[in-house]
């Protein structure tokens, strides 16, 4: 995998980190666990970068990827990653997704460090309004790829971080949907250039 330039690390967990050390009287983690299983645990990914301007060259200031500590207890699609459920081109798709999604909620720290106009001449300063309504059209068009229910599945997912089980108690249903979701992000992934429609999960 070709490693793009890398200027910062995304903090997206909200929550405190916790020391990885084990006291005795902890249980130790299962190896093997059900698809819907999550535990509380900080992973660092490389993930697309929502500062990341197309229109200009690619360069440490404007990396394309960017690294990210993702808590994988709130987020149920980085440990299906994590775990190998989905694949990088799936993933990325999905983080896309979550940026969009973000975005069109209202919240202003998925989009370019809005706080502050950039001064450098080689990013152009996206207001607010302007980024969520560029989400808006992006969401609107992949909701048409997606269908409502596998738009919806992957909202639930990926935009309200919530686990198969969340969403069926039965076993059979819980693959049926992971595998839903597999062809939603496949879809995705070859929308925005992340694989190609010979491309495999």
């Amino acid at each position: 995998m070709t490693h793009l330039p890398k200027t910062k690390t995304t903090i997206i967990s909200t929550k405190k980190h916790k020391s990885s050390h084990l006291s005795p009287s902890m249980p130790l983690p299962c190896k093997k666990q059900p698809i819907g299983h999550l535990k509380t645990q900080e992973v660092m990914i490389e993930t697309s970068n929502p500062s990341f301007q197309p229109t200009s060259p690619i360069s440490t200031k404007n990396p394309r990827t960017t690294l990210a500590i993702i808590d994988t207890h709130s987020r149920p699609i980085a440990l299906l990653y994590k775990k190998g459920h989905i694949n990088q081109a799936q993933y990325k798709a999905a983080e896309r997704f979550y940026v969009y999604w973000r975005q069109c909620q209202g919240d202003t720290q998925m989009s370019l460090d809005l706080t502050t106009q950039k001064v450098d001449s080689s990013q152009r300063y996206i207001h607010p309004i302007e980024a969520q309504t560029n989400a808006l059209k992006h969401l609107q068009t992949v909701k048409i790829h997606l269908g409502i229910l596998g738009y919806k599945l992957v909202e639930q997912v990926v935009g309200y971080d919530q686990a198969f089980k969340e969403l069926s108690p039965s076993k059979r249903k819980q693959n049926s949907l992971a595998d839903h979701l597999r062809d939603c992000l496949d879809l995705l992934a070859v929308h925005w250039g992340y694989a190609n429609h010979t491309s495999t999960p």
